[in-house]
Parts: C-alpha cells; sequence; structure tokens
C-alpha cells in the first residue's frame, strides 16, 4: 500500500520538499489510517505536510480550555492519528489548529495561540500561499476547502464572526495562556463553506484544479497561491460571493 501511495504522490508532481495542507476521508482512501500516514508522513519529510486538527465543535463558552496533547480534532480520523505520530506537533490555536511534521519552525506552533479569529491572514491557513504551497482535497467535498476563509478574513468580509468573543485558556507545557475567539458565524448560512463549491466551475474553466487519486479517494489539487490570487480578485468584485447558496449562472472572469 505504501507503494501504491508514493507512486501516486509522484503522479501527482508532488516532491518531498513541498508544503502541504491536506484535507482528506480516510473512508475514501480506503487501507490503514496508520500506514496512510506514516506514508505522507515520510514522503514530506523535506518539506512541510499538514492537516487540520480543528476543536471548534467542542471549544466553546462552557469548555473553554484547550489542551494540544489531548484534545480530539473533530475533523476525522486521520487528523487523530497523525496527532497520535511521533513526528508531528500541533499548534496551539484554540478552534482551528493545524496538526504537522517535516521542517517545522517553532514560531508557528506559539503564533497561533495569539490569533482571535479562525483563519486570520497572519496564521497558518493565511501563510500557505506565501510558502507557495498546495492544498490537496481528498476524498472531500469543497466546502473542506479552509483557506477559502482565510482569503475571507484577509478581505475583511462582513458578517462573519460571532458578535461577541468567548474566553478560552491555552495549554502550552506547564503555561496556561488566557485568551479569547471569536467563532465563525453567519445567520443565513450556519454553515457558510457549503457555498464554497459555487467557485468551483470557473475554477475548473481556469485549469486551477488537478484532478488525481489517492488509494480509492479522488483528489483535487490546488496551488494555494493561485487560489489566493483568484478568489482575491473575485471578491473584490463580489464581496457577497459565498453569502448565497446558488449556483453562478455566468463564469466569474
Amino acid at each position: 500500500m505504501k507503494k501504491k501511495f508514493f507512486t501516486q504522490l509522484k503522479q501527482m508532481n508532488l516532491k518531498s520538499t513541498d508544503k502541504l495542507l491536506m484535507h482528506a476521508s480516510m473512508k475514501a482512501i480506503g487501507g490503514d489510517a496508520d500506514t496512510v500516514i506514516d506514508t505522507l508522513v515520510e514522503y514530506f519529510n523535506e518539506g512541510l505536510f499538514m492537516m487540520p486538527a480543528h476543536t471548534w465543535k467542542t471549544i466553546n463558552r462552557e469548555n473553554n480550555h484547550f489542551d494540544p496533547k489531548t484534545e480530539q480534532a473533530c475533523v476525522g480520523i486521520l487528523s487523530n492519528v497523525f496527532l497520535r505520530h511521533p513526528k508531528s506537533i500541533r499548534t496551539l490555536h484554540p478552534t482551528h489548529s493545524l496538526v504537522m511534521s517535516g521542517k517545522i519552525n517553532p514560531e508557528w506552533i506559539t503564533a497561533e495561540a495569539r490569533f482571535h479569529t479562525p483563519t486570520p491572514k497572519e496564521g497558518l491557513y493565511g501563510k500557505l500561499a506565501e510558502m507557495d504551497g498546495y492544498i490537496l482535497l481528498v476524498g472531500v467535498g469543497f466546502e473542506r476547502n479552509t483557506v477559502i476563509h482565510a482569503i475571507e478574513e484577509s478581505m475583511d468580509i462582513p458578517n462573519r464572526f460571532a458578535k461577541e468573543p468567548f474566553k478560552v485558556t491555552i495549554q502550552n507545557g506547564d503555561e496556561v495562556i488566557e485568551s479569547f475567539m471569536y467563532k465563525h458565524e453567519n445567520l443565513e448560512f450556519p454553515h457558510l463553506s457549503e457555498n464554497f463549491y459555487r467557485v468551483l466551475p470557473s475554477l475548473d474553466k481556469l485549469n486551477l484544479i488537478e484532478y488525481h487519486t489517492l488509494g480509492n479517494a479522488l483528489v483535487m489539487k490546488m496551488r494555494a497561491k493561485d487560489l489566493f490570487n483568484t478568489i482575491e480578485y473575485w471578491l473584490k468584485k463580489y464581496p457577497l460571493l459565498f453569502d448565497s447558496n446558488l449556483p453562478i449562472e455566468n463564469d466569474l472572469f
């Protein structure tokens, strides 16, 4: 299975030095979760391999202490298997942490504790384009493309956060960091990311998405820089682009 994964990653023109953010469904990939994570950690050992380890379902006003060593991720089995991997490390963002391996800057880990929104442009989601990294959606829909939240944050799109923050504490070894968080909130669309699919046809026509396979799963591969630049351009023209769940009748370009 590992040999097959290596072959498929090479077919995607991904190198060991590349920086990669992957959202994935273990059910869609098939096989054994430990093997999948071991393979990806090994393959990108000279680069950076990241997955979301979000806790937005569990960290809230009532349960407001985030311990990165013990808090389970709410985004699937693979993220939780990755969290247990001996070569992985988790950022200190209380609701939108990332788990990663490879060439890691220690500042990335602690810096995430300073932010008060889910995906700020100064954070790793926002920096992925600067890193010239890639996004892989593996067996999941376009609504899982969390980077789009970061693009909207960088553009200050209105009606994206709760009006009031909640207090949160973050465990960092023996230190406890006191902070606060604004959660994503849109009253009309509680799950606004479900509207991200609206731009998919236009991205396809621009050839900004490559389609591949990992295991048994369909893969959408995107260069983060291209995604950022394109969606920023569209949001300048249509700031409320994702405030609708209706298909776009015409191309955006």
